[in-house]
């Protein structure tokens, strides 16, 4: 059993797969940013299946127990957000790592929504292990809806 004062570690929400909580577009470089937050992302989630929430606090963090369940994806109420939120998806023991933009949340159950560049560029050179942005998404292709 854990020792007093040990927390057991929150577990962390799983999204429902849906085609819009990541999308490939055009991105305005002249739309406002935040950012970035760096998200840990465990070991059997993906960019496509975390749960990543807008908490009260207006900080990106992965959702728990703790926060509202997600919503099926015919339940979600898609608010746009007025800038982009660049969030860093990374892996433990792993130097992968995607970078994608917050475009909208869900105002019921506050799951961030992701978009990634269809111009996206390389990486700087000498980043290590870095990916090209939209590059380390682990998901096999055939997850996603056709």
């Amino acid at each position: 059993p854990p020792q007093p004062g040990q927390q057991q570690p929150l577990r962390v929400r799983q999204a429902h797969k849906w085609a819009f909580n990541l999308r490939r577009q055009n991105v305005d470089k002249n739309f406002p940013r935040r950012g970035p937050f760096h998200v840990m992302l465990p070991v059997q989630l993906d960019v496509h299946t975390a749960m990543v929430i807008y908490d009260a606090e207006m900080k990106i963090r992965l959702g728990t127990e703790k926060d509202k369940p997600p919503c099926r994806p015919d339940e979600h109420v898609v608010e746009m957000r007025q800038d982009y939120t660049q969030v860093i998806f990374q892996r433990r023991n792993s130097n992968s790592q995607a970078s994608v933009l917050v475009d909208s949340v869900c105002s019921r159950c506050l799951q961030c929504f992701f978009i990634t560049d269809t111009t996206s560029r390389p990486a700087a050179p000498g980043a290590p292990g870095a990916l090209p942005v939209g590059a380390g998404t682990t998901a096999p292709a055939h997850t996603l809806p056709p």
